[in-house]
């Protein structure tokens, strides 16, 4: 098999030295990458990386587009090649590629988004997280989408999301604690008494949606005082985490929903008064048979 050597063999050559990760191909492509146009380049990645694995797949883009990320951009105005330049992009690690990837998951082509956010998924977090999180404050991107990128970028994206919460509108709290509490981080406990009585009924969702999930039984009084809410989506709510969180002394107050005006409001807190009272029923009989033992 013969070398590419320093005269600049036809493009099938090229792909076939690619395709076989014969030994040193990387070196033989370096010699005569030079001599090559980058339409050149560009067909031949569209040629090879649907074949190659991921980690060849990013040592080939990072070979091949070396220096031609202005020449990358335009290929991100033409349609038909919007979606392999994305994912060239996700093997190209830069602060001006995140900058490119993240004004994507603003585009109106929703596919462009998904694509974008998976290219995202690639880059270190060191470089995502900043530009994310700015997006997101500033309430210019699609939480979804945003959301979907942080959720895999670890300890740091929690710790900025926790550091940022107070500078946040409530809306944005809440797409916060939407996150926190999907990322599984009990930190957010700091933020749930101020956001279960906020005058934003996302806000107040996203926090129950919290006390629920970590069982912060703690602030059930705060839950509560949800319970006198003017939105009965919010009222349901509360009943519901009273239950899960099994607070007895709650009982005179969900008695109260029983004669809410919204048939829902009031079917909750029918079922969360037999939860607590087969809860305490069954805490009885515990301690009958623990004074038995």
């Amino acid at each position: 098999m013969r070398k590419l050597g320093h005269k600049v063999p036809d493009l099938p050559e090229i792909l076939k030295a690619i395709m076989e990760n014969r030994e040193k191909w990387q070196q033989e492509l370096k010699i005569i990458l030079p001599k090559l146009t980058f339409e050149q380049r560009w067909s031949i990645l569209k040629t090879a990386l649907p074949d190659l694995e991921k980690n060849r797949a990013r040592d080939v883009v990072r070979l091949f587009m070396a220096g031609n990320l202005s020449s990358l951009k335009t290929k991100l105005e033409d349609p038909a090649e919007r979606l392999f330049a994305v994912e060239c992009l996700s093997y190209l690690p830069s602060r001006e590629t995140v900058e490119l990837l993240v004004e994507l998951l603003q585009h109106n082509d929703e596919y462009v988004q998904i694509c974008a956010a998976g290219a995202l998924k690639n880059h270190t977090p060191r470089l995502v997280v900043p530009y994310l999180v700015k997006a997101m404050l500033y309430n210019r991107i699609l939480p979804a989408r945003v959301g979907e990128v942080l959720l895999v970028m670890g300890y740091l994206a929690q710790d900025t999301l926790l550091n940022v919460y107070p500078l946040a509108i409530p809306k944005v709290k809440a797409q916060i604690l939407e996150l926190l509490t999907q990322g599984g981080n009990p930190k957010c406990r700091q933020y749930l008494a101020d956001a279960l009585s906020s005058q934003s009924n996302l806000l107040r969702s996203k926090a129950l949606d919290a006390v629920d999930s970590f069982k912060f039984d703690d602030l059930w009084l705060e839950v509560v005082d949800c319970l006198l809410d003017p939105n009965w989506a919010t009222r349901a709510r509360a009943l519901d985490v009273l239950a899960n969180l099994g607070i007895r002394e709650a009982r005179p107050y969900v008695e109260l929903l029983l004669n809410d005006p919204d048939l829902w409001v009031r079917q909750c807190a029918a079922n969360c008064l037999t939860v607590l009272d087969n809860r305490s029923e069954d805490e009885e009989a515990n301690g009958i048979l623990l004074n038995e033992g």
